[in-house]
């Protein structure tokens, strides 16, 4: 079967239009990254000493079509979350991101299926890194973008580093502050938002209508 490469340089020396597509998806992840302001360049040199980098790696995975083809590469950029201090480079708080309770889900389904109700899955996009990063967070410029020489790749030289200014996949608080960021928009009264949170089941928000209730579980 397929092996996916462990890291950068193991994509780029996939042959043909493979090493391509694993290049350009690389491209496109770190540019989001800054596009959205997810990180921003920082200098080293005006850090504390003892201040922590975290190494940042590639996950890298080739998708295929029903044919069999290579389709598109994904390509996500992920921190050495393990490296994170308690207290230091995410909240004391720790990193639990609460679910919807099994009840809750039958309960919903139930009601579903009794008042024949449309139900719809929703799939968020990226949806780490909407959580907000509250702590000091630093991490290295990742492989394949890390050119010394290149003053857009490297703005301070060798001192280049990235300050998360939002969560990124790996990091121990990012599924919490998803979490804090989501329950937040949809209680807000914001066109389209409006919801509750059930006393029972933060998890759980429900929007009143004068044409019925609309329910939506975070799982």
């Amino acid at each position: 079967g397929y092996v996916d490469p462990k890291g950068y340089k193991s994509a780029m020396k996939r042959s043909g239009d493979e090493g391509k597509m694993y290049h350009q998806g690389c491209v496109e992840e770190y540019s989001y990254m800054h596009e959205h302001h997810i990180v921003e360049f920082a200098d080293r040199a005006l850090l504390l000493p003892d201040k922590l980098i975290m190494d940042m790696g590639w996950v890298l995975h080739m998708k295929f079509t029903a044919e069999g083809n290579c389709d598109r590469a994904r390509c996500r950029l992920t921190p050495r979350g393990y490296q994170q201090r308690c207290g230091l480079e995410y909240s004391e708080h720790g990193s639990f991101s609460p679910v919807a309770r099994k009840q809750s889900i039958f309960i919903a389904i139930s009601i579903t299926c009794h008042l024949g109700l449309f139900t719809r899955v929703i799939d968020i996009t990226k949806a780490f890194l909407y959580g907000i990063c509250k702590e000091e967070v630093y991490v290295q410029v990742p492989e394949g973008f890390n050119n010394t020489a290149d003053a857009k790749q490297m703005p301070f030289g060798c001192n280049t580093v990235l300050r998360c200014i939002k969560q990124i996949y790996g990091m121990k608080a990012a599924a919490r502050e998803f979490y804090n960021v989501f329950a937040k928009h949809l209680t807000s009264d914001r066109p389209g938002c409006g919801f509750y949170q059930l006393p029972s089941d933060g998890c759980v928000f429900v929007k009143c209508k004068k044409d019925g209730k609309n329910i939506l579980l975070k799982d």
